[in-house]
């Protein structure tokens, strides 16, 4: 996994899994057997979800605070989440 985060010189879960994504697609769509690229898409989302999980509070953590969130959030028209950010499905 870090190979690749190496080679694209990238540090974003995101795009290494486009790619990796998009490079099992050429190969399948040239019949050429690889399940070397599938291997390394499941372990660099399996790191994904890891990371993830390592700095996201749990649910109970953060309890307390979701009614004043949600009064602050109420205010906007419109709320985008655009990460791994649980808080405001929760919220």
């Amino acid at each position: 996994v870090q190979r690749l985060f190496d080679f694209f010189e990238t540090s974003d879960f995101e795009l290494v899994l486009r790619l990796v994504w998009q490079a099992s697609n050429v190969n399948r769509s040239l019949e050429i057997p690889d399940e070397r690229t599938h291997q390394a898409y499941v372990r660099v989302r399996d790191s994904l979800i890891q990371a993830v999980r390592s700095v996201h509070p749990e649910y109970e953590q953060v309890t307390q605070h979701l009614p004043n969130m949600y009064q602050y959030l109420k205010g906007f028209d419109t709320v985008l989440s655009l990460n791994y950010d649980l808080l405001i499905y929760w919220t």
